[in-house]
């Protein structure tokens, strides 16, 4: 199942950035060497998906927690949302993965600044 979801997110990221041809390696030749060399086009995009599934997260949680307080108090909509944001920043963990096999920078800045 996860292997199913870990498909389906590339599959969609990749739909997003077919789009744009500053992603596409033009050459169609890739050396041993190549898989951790991205494209800082691509780079950049991969960075703004994660931004915005952690961005989406957290906006679910205070849903969360808004549905949680003893004045809206709709515990089946609060556990929606929860399980909604545990998703997103699934989405996230799988997107940071790949950058890290990729090369990429995911250092505690840069995934601080893509959330702002």
């Amino acid at each position: 199942m996860e292997s199913r979801l870990i498909f389906i997110t590339l599959l969609i990221a990749s739909v997003n950035f077919s789009t744009s041809d500053h992603c596409r390696d033009t050459t169609g030749v890739v050396g041993a060497g190549e898989w951790n060399d991205i494209m800082p086009e691509c780079l950049k995009k991969l960075q703004n998906q994660i931004g915005k599934e952690l961005k989406a997260s957290l906006t679910y949680l205070a849903m969360t927690a808004n549905f949680m307080n003893s004045e809206t108090y709709r515990p089946g909509i609060a556990k929606f949302f929860l399980e909604s944001a545990i998703e997103e920043r699934s989405h996230a963990k799988k997107l940071l993965k790949y950058l890290q096999i990729r090369g990429g920078d995911i250092s505690s800045n840069t995934i601080s600044t893509l959330v702002k």
